[in-house]
């Protein structure tokens, strides 16, 4: 499990390309929550609108649920991802 603020959403290239060798994956699509938004929080002139923090997982580790939460003091939304190890 790799978690954390990466300060790259789905389209930034960097972050595709780490997706994309295929060993990491998005919890929160894995769960079909994709579009899940975590920044910006809070800005009234700004609504969130891009998801900037990920849970990853990978070999035997499952996603099963996930959802977001307000942080108060935070200009992010906490990311929240349910996880297990398969078969376990």
């Amino acid at each position: 499990v790799v978690l954390g603020d990466f300060n790259a959403s789905r389209w930034h290239a960097d972050f595709r390309r780490l997706l994309g060798k295929g060993h990491l994956k998005d919890a929160q699509e894995l769960v079909g929550k994709g579009l899940s938004v975590s920044w910006p929080m809070d800005w009234p002139a700004t609504p969130a609108f891009a998801r900037l923090d990920h849970v990853l997982v990978k070999g035997g580790v499952v996603a099963i649920d996930g959802w977001t939460v307000h942080i108060p003091g935070s200009d992010h939304k906490a990311v929240v991802d349910d996880v297990a190890i398969e078969g376990g």
